[in-house]
C-alpha cells in the first residue's frame, strides 16, 4: 500500500494541467463550433495524461541514473532518488503506463489514421528522449521547444483533427497560446531546479 502512495507522488498530479489544458480548450472549441464526440474526447484526454505520466516516470528514473536528482535538489521529492521506489519498480511502472497509452492510442489511430499514428509514435519517442539519453532534450535547451509543440500546437491540432478529421488554422493559434502557457510552467520549474 505504501508503494502505491509513492507511485501517486511520481505521477506529479500538479503538473498534469500541462496535458489537460490544451485538450480541454480545443475540445470546448469543437463542442461549441464544430463536431464533437465524447468517446473521442475521453480517449484523447486519457492518452495525453498517460503520456505525461509516462514522461514523468521516465524523468524520475533517468534523472536519478544520471545524478541530476541528488540530496540537495530543491522541490518535490523524486521517488527513485529518495529510495522510495527501486529502479526496477519504476521501470515496470513505465512499461505499464506505456502499454495503457498504446491501447488507447490504437483506438485513436483507428479514428484519425496515419496523422494520429505519427503524433502518437513521436510522442512516445520524445517522452523517452526528454531525459533518457546522453543527448537528453531537457538538458540541452530544447525542452521548451518540445513543450511548446507537444503540449501546445500538436495537442490542439491532434484534438481537433480527431474530432473533425479536418484542419483549421485558428487551432494552431490556440495551440501556440497553450504552448506558451506551458513553457511558463517549465521555466518556473527549471528556475527552481
Amino acid at each position: 500500500m505504501q508503494k502505491i502512495k509513492y507511485f501517486v507522488y511520481a505521477i506529479r498530479f500538479k503538473t498534469l494541467i500541462a496535458s489537460i489544458a490544451p485538450i480541454m480548450v480545443c475540445s470546448a472549441l469543437c463542442y461549441k463550433f464544430y463536431l464533437f464526440n465524447f468517446q473521442v474526447f475521453y480517449a484523447t484526454l486519457s492518452a495525453a495524461v498517460l503520456l505525461q505520466i509516462l514522461t514523468n516516470f521516465i524523468n524520475d528514473l533517468y534523472d536519478f541514473k544520471k545524478g541530476s536528482d541528488h540530496d540537495n535538489r530543491i522541490g518535490p521529492d523524486r521517488m527513485v532518488q529518495k529510495g522510495y521506489l527501486s529502479e526496477n519498480e519504476m521501470t515496470n511502472a513505465i512499461y505499464v503506463v506505456f502499454i495503457a497509452s498504446l491501447i488507447i492510442g490504437s483506438y485513436l489511430v483507428s479514428v484519425g489514421g496515419f496523422i494520429i499514428l505519427i503524433i502518437g509514435l513521436s510522442s512516445f519517442l520524445f517522452a523517452y528522449l526528454y531525459t533518457a539519453t546522453r543527448f537528453a532534450i531537457a538538458y540541452n535547451g530544447f525542452g521548451e521547444i518540445f513543450v511548446f509543440l507537444y503540449f501546445g500546437v500538436i495537442a490542439t491540432f491532434g484534438t481537433f483533427y480527431l474530432q473533425n478529421l479536418d484542419f483549421k488554422y485558428d487551432v494552431i493559434i490556440l495551440g501556440a497560446i497553450m504552448g506558451c502557457l506551458n513553457i511558463n510552467l517549465l521555466v518556473i520549474n527549471n528556475l527552481r531546479d
